[in-house]
């Protein structure tokens, strides 16, 4: 059972890895609204941010040369980044309730901050 839980977060980090090379060959309007093509240092701090987390997140793209990744609970409290070259912004919001949103910037030691972060998110169950 335990190899079937490996191999699980390997196939969810194998597919977050190829929506970053995907996003590597948009250009600029890549959205139909103006989307910035993703500068290769994005891209590059992206992939090393999924290869260091240690539960994958779900990503999707943003217009603004960014990466979103979420995270959530069956009590639908949800637990988000948004990652760029410059800062990366943490939102928390529980059981859904975004009156109670929680934010936070990361500068530095993005990964770490993230992983830390994720283990709080699914320690509070």
């Amino acid at each position: 059972m335990g190899l079937y839980t490996n191999k699980a977060i390997d196939l969810m980090k194998v597919e977050n890895l190829n929506k970053i090379k995907k996003m590597a060959l948009f250009e600029e309007n890549w959205n139909g609204t103006g989307g910035k093509a993703f500068s290769e240092g994005a891209i590059n701090l992206f992939k090393a941010i999924i290869n260091a987390l240690e539960k994958q997140p779900q990503i999707a793209p943003t217009g603004r040369n960014s990466l979103l990744m979420q995270y959530e609970l069956d009590d639908k409290s949800m637990l988000a980044f948004e990652v760029s070259e410059r800062r990366t912004e943490e939102v928390y919001i529980p059981k859904g309730d975004y009156s109670l949103a929680q934010m936070e910037i990361f500068t530095e030691n993005v990964s770490q901050q993230i992983n830390e972060s994720v283990v709080r998110f699914y320690g509070l169950k």
